[in-house]
């Protein structure tokens, strides 16, 4: 006799995952492309620089941010921004909600 595996929903999870991250994706393709100045600063972006290393690079942010329920997926709620600025405006947004 075999045991049951949970392989058939487990597949189903990895393949909604996928699908996920593939929207991530090409709405983050759709913002590079459409955009070309920080939303943050209003500076422009350089987007050949490398956006998980550099300051100045190009990052895909979310106005509402995710943990404060932000729709990850929603074009209105992605942004391109700097590295740094991003970072700014993430520190700003947890400041204030922990003051709350």
């Amino acid at each position: 006799m075999t045991e049951p595996t949970l392989a058939g929903p487990a597949i189903a999870a990895d393949a909604m995952q996928s699908v996920a991250d593939r929207r991530r994706m090409q709405l983050q393709h759709q913002v590079l492309e459409e955009e070309a100045n920080c939303w943050w600063c209003s500076g422009p972006v350089d987007q050949t620089l490398p956006g998980t290393t550099h300051p100045w690079g190009p990052v895909v942010t979310h106005i509402r941010p995710l943990w404060a329920g932000g729709d990850s997926l929603a074009r209105d709620n992605s942004h391109l921004a700097h590295r740094s600025c991003h970072a700014s405006y993430c520190h700003q947004l947890r400041a204030a909600a922990q003051q709350q």
